[in-house]
């Protein structure tokens, strides 16, 4: 069974990489198989690089062109999951 973790994320620059750090450290000590699907909710920073520069090989980046609040954010990234 493999796990979909999906991470809605607006704005969210400053802190993005140390969740996502933590998030796989965590899982990869108890699940087989996962991905974290982080879905970059329109943020107006440097969200979405940050993500990118993430060398984690569980990580997809999902990059919505015009906001659409977190609900909205984690459908799109449910859609995305294998």
């Amino acid at each position: 069974m493999k796990l979909s973790v999906v991470i809605p994320a607006y704005n969210a620059e400053a802190f993005i990489a140390s969740n996502i750090r933590m998030l796989d450290d965590f899982l990869s000590t108890r699940v087989a198989s996962f991905e974290i699907v982080v879905v970059d909710d329109a943020s107006r920073d440097n969200t979405s690089f940050a993500v990118s520069q993430e060398a984690c090989p569980h990580v997809r980046l999902i990059k919505l062109s015009e906001n659409m609040g977190k609900f909205g954010a984690i459908k799109a990234g449910m859609r995305e999951t294998c």
